[in-house]
């Protein structure tokens, strides 16, 4: 059977930080690899950068990253995706 633990609001919201805090220590940064990785599908490139797929096709057909291609198959190296992207920004829609 479980514990009930009472507790107050303000031991709550420590307990819960010092939980979301261990976990972000203990993650390891997604696109912080130095390895060179290749990237061979739309779905892969949008999980590594962390968008849509629409978003990373509109990206990739813009000629704003380097991708190399042969017929329909194509590659895309992250660490040169990572440098290409390192300036690159969103228009706000909040405008």
């Amino acid at each position: 059977m479980d514990t009930i633990i009472i507790t107050s609001k303000e031991q709550l919201i420590e307990i819960v930080r010092n939980a979301v805090a261990t976990e972000l220590t203990n993650k390891q940064p997604l696109n912080n690899s130095n390895k060179r990785v290749a990237i061979t599908s739309i779905r892969q490139g949008a999980q590594f950068i962390g968008c849509s797929e629409p978003k990373f096709q509109s990206i990739k057909n813009s000629g704003k990253i380097r991708f190399y291609q042969s017929g329909r198959k194509f590659l895309i190296y992250t660490d040169e995706l990572l440098e290409d992207l390192s300036g690159f920004t969103t228009k706000n829609r909040n405008k």
